[in-house]
């Protein structure tokens, strides 16, 4: 009889295969390191019960289906079609280039109308900069897709420190430049989680 992690690297695997998915294209569907994934199918490690049930969900099957090594009926993986992929993509790409519309309407409407006014027109630019990344980690966490999730979180925070430079500068007339100080830890955290994440992705959790 099989040992139970040869007979879920063998699911894991032949699903994976019949989805037609890479191992990095599976990890990245699951927000793991494709090493993880290379000792799943290699039987070196098993997924906690948690991944299990997120990879039962990806490919359209239960949990059982992974544990067990007879499957009586064939069943056909389901994974996110590169149709909805693409579809992804398009929106994501209409939501960042409304943003910077508006933001150019805003500085031809500012330059036209309101030519004398102590905020810049050409500041639309920079507050287009934290919007665009807030848009794009609500699409990311609506549809798991966190590759840059870190690095738009990091657009996020300086530029929405910049956005308030600019707007306090404009509006006081001081340089509050020590503002930006604030960037600091809160980038330091940001990479601090991310590397946590990639350590636990890469071969630390759900592993047994």
């Amino acid at each position: 009889m099989k040992d139970g992690k040869d007979i879920v690297a063998k699911n894991i695997s032949e699903l994976r295969v019949a989805a037609g998915l890479t191992q990095l294209a599976f990890a990245e569907a699951l927000n793991y390191s494709d090493k993880a994934v290379s000792k799943w199918e290699r039987a070196e490690s098993v997924p906690d019960v948690f991944t299990l049930k997120r990879i039962a969900d990806l490919f359209g099957v239960s949990v059982d289906y992974l544990l067990e090594s007879k499957h009586p009926v064939a069943r056909e993986p389901r994974v996110i079609s590169e149709k909805k992929k693409r579809q992804h993509r398009y929106i994501r790409a209409i939501s960042f280039f409304s943003v910077w519309l508006l933001a150019v309407i805003y500085f031809v409407v500012h330059l036209i109308f309101l030519p004398e006014a102590r905020i810049g027109a050409w500041h639309s630019f920079i507050y287009a900069i934290p919007v665009s990344a807030t848009v794009e980690l609500v699409l990311s966490s609506l549809w798991g897709s966190r590759k840059f999730k870190f690095a738009v979180i990091s657009v996020l925070i300086w530029g929405i420190i910049l956005s308030v430079h600019l707007t306090l500068l404009a509006t006081l007339s001081v340089n509050i430049w020590l503002i930006y100080i604030l960037g600091a830890p809160a980038e330091a955290v940001v990479l601090l989680v991310a590397g946590l994440t990639r350590e636990k992705n890469g071969g630390g959790a759900g592993e047994s």
